[in-house]
């Protein structure tokens, strides 16, 4: 059994990509920060938390990984989505439409759905961050 350890506070969400050769697990949770974790299996190495940082100020409850655009999507308490860089970890985009926390997403190629205990389901385009529509 391997531990991480990094975070302050629950961790509620996992996502897995690849960089080259490398592979990377993000944690997200209640902290408001995502880590990234490098876990490539190499002899004699352990995984190792490659950054932290602040991704929202509340919790964060949601975090979804794209192959398609090579980023990654977190969302949380803050009733806000962000749209982050794979390479660097970079805000891309800043989503708002939800008037209460954002508690889930969903991938399918480049449209983001985005699930909220306002009640609504809204669908986003990630290559123009354009919402484009609102399921109530």
């Amino acid at each position: 059994t391997i531990t991480l350890t990094g975070h302050s506070n629950t961790v509620c969400c996992l996502g897995v990509f690849s960089r080259g050769q490398t592979e990377l697990l993000l944690s997200a949770g209640f902290d408001g920060k995502v880590g990234v974790w490098d876990v490539t299996k190499r002899q004699h190495s352990m995984p190792r938390l490659e950054m932290l940082f602040r991704a929202h100020d509340e919790e964060v409850l949601a975090l979804v990984v794209s192959t398609h655009t090579s980023c990654f999507v977190t969302a949380g308490n803050d009733c806000k989505i962000k749209v982050w860089a794979q390479k660097n970890y970079e805000l891309h985009a800043t989503l708002q439409g939800h008037r209460e926390a954002v508690t889930c997403l969903a991938l399918d190629a480049n449209f983001l759905l985005s699930g909220s205990e306002d009640g609504s389901v809204r669908m986003w385009d990630l290559h123009s961050y354009m919402g484009l529509g609102v399921l109530q």
